[in-house]
């Protein structure tokens, strides 16, 4: 049982991390989007980029982080979830002694 402890406090932390991390992207997205005119300005005065090359760093950047977040949130998430499905059983299993009924 202190192993499914473990693995539920672990499946909540990242159940968590996932849709702190969701929010903030969100934020982020609407952000840029709001002012998109006004950093494709700045980044044409400091780094000579026109506006079209902004728009694509923007969203590679967007979409490096959307896949980081479903990498080191979700998938462990996911993991984690079905360990503790299969501990669940296990457990489950051994406490009607094999018996079937």
């Amino acid at each position: 049982m202190n192993q499914y402890k473990k693995i539920q406090g672990m499946k909540k932390f990242f159940v968590k991390s996932f849709w702190i991390s969701i929010l903030l992207l969100i934020v982020i997205c609407i952000a840029a989007a709001l002012t998109f005119e006004f950093q494709a300005s700045l980044a044409e005065r400091f780094y000579g980029l026109d506006m079209d090359d902004y728009a694509q760093i923007l969203v590679s950047t967007l979409t490096i982080w959307k896949i980081l977040i479903i990498q080191f949130t979700l998938i462990p998430m996911l993991a984690l979830w079905c360990i503790s499905k299969h501990l669940n059983k296990d457990e489950q299993d051994s406490s009607n002694n094999g018996c079937g009924c």
